[in-house]
């Protein structure tokens, strides 16, 4: 489906939500590899919701009906955001990622973040991946759930310890 058609389907639900846009901008993210969907509008309550719940439940509903009126999967790889709430968010998550993994590094233990939800785990984990001292590892059940950041001795991994 093409960005425009998706924008329509975002622009459309709105709309019927009798909700007020001022606009709707697509931004690329690199720390994402989706395209998302920038909502401006003045009602960033009613849609963000409590710690961004009904943002989530938005994401949900659209990325179902782009799904089902494309029938591809593919289609619905991108994430609605509202008045920068997610960008701010994916900032937020990797800066307490980093500051993390220097604890990890400094005191060489293995180190429990906040709980998050799987998109912020995503991201963490993506954030790791080729990182040689830490590892990424995910514990806890429903919105418990959470990364642990693990240390990595680079000496010890060699030798087969």
């Amino acid at each position: 489906m093409q960005i425009d058609e998706t924008k329509n389907h975002i622009a459309e639900f709105l709309k019927k939500l009798n909700t007020d846009v001022d606009g709707i901008e697509v931004v690329s993210n690199p720390a994402t590899k989706k395209p998302r969907f920038l909502i401006r509008t003045k009602d960033s309550k009613l849609l963000i919701g409590n710690r961004g719940a009904n943002l989530q439940a938005l994401n949900l509903l659209i990325k179902q009906m782009v799904r089902k009126k494309t029938g591809n999967e593919e289609a619905s790889n991108f994430i609605i955001d509202v008045n920068n709430y997610y960008g701010k968010r994916i900032d937020e998550v990797l800066y307490q990622a980093r500051i993390t993994a220097e604890r990890v590094r400094m005191f060489k233990r293995d180190i429990e973040m906040t709980p998050m939800n799987a998109y912020e785990r995503l991201l963490v984990h993506s954030f790791f991946s080729e990182d040689t001292t830490v590892a990424t590892e995910s514990q806890g059940e429903g919105k418990f759930r959470k990364i642990v950041l693990k240390y990595r001795d680079a000496e010890v991994a060699q030798a087969g310890f």
